[in-house]
């Protein structure tokens, strides 16, 4: 698989442009939590599902790109077993929900999924392969930088989007350190 770069305002453009679909005047209004939800149901028409996909919990989300099935972790009978997914699904590990501490790392993985959904379901659709947010080592069937860098992308293209100062002014790029030494994503403005 080819490798493509987005540049930072290519991202950013992209992510605007998604705000400006749930609402033109969005970007125009005080600074305010983006309603994550409501754009990937109601105006990506993605369904989002919640279940434990790994007895670890170290996966966070997986976007599904095409028809068929994932695994999930039973906590009832300790092991794991297939479901059936459809395109469009965005799966979200339970133990992320309703956790007032992974409050931010829900947001997060909600929109680092979207953005995988619209950055690269072009180059996943057909292949069967997930798109996966870990919180640990990345899994992957593709070249592992290749996979790093989608990630990468993925992220940055959203990390400024979901939080309260979600109108970043057009010469203020988001500054966001992946590989800092704890595995989360830092935000922040460039000087």
């Amino acid at each position: 698989m080819a490798e493509f770069f987005y540049r930072t305002a290519t991202l950013e453009s992209i992510a605007r442009e998604a705000l400006k679909r749930y609402d033109p005047t969005y970007l125009n209004q005080d600074p305010q939590a983006v309603p994550i939800e409501r754009i990937i149901e109601d105006i990506y028409k993605i369904s989002i599902e919640y279940m434990r996909l790994t007895e670890s919990g170290d996966e966070l989300g997986r976007m599904i790109c095409d028809d068929g099935y994932s695994t999930r972790f039973n906590v009832e009978s300790d092991s794991y077993e297939l479901v059936e997914v459809t395109e469009g699904t965005m799966l979200i590990e339970s133990l992320l929900v309703n956790n007032p501490k992974a409050y931010g790392r829900y947001r997060f993985t909600l929109a680092h999924e979207l953005g995988h959904w619209l950055l690269h379901k072009h180059l996943y659709k057909g292949t069967g392969i997930l798109l996966v947010n870990m919180n640990a080592p990345i899994w992957t069937e593709l070249p592992a930088l290749t996979e790093r860098h989608n990630k990468r992308m993925a992220g940055s293209f959203w990390c400024g989007r979901t939080s309260p100062k979600a109108r970043t002014p057009d010469h203020l790029p988001l500054n966001c350190d992946h590989n800092n030494k704890h595995g989360y994503i830092t935000i922040g403005y460039r000087d």
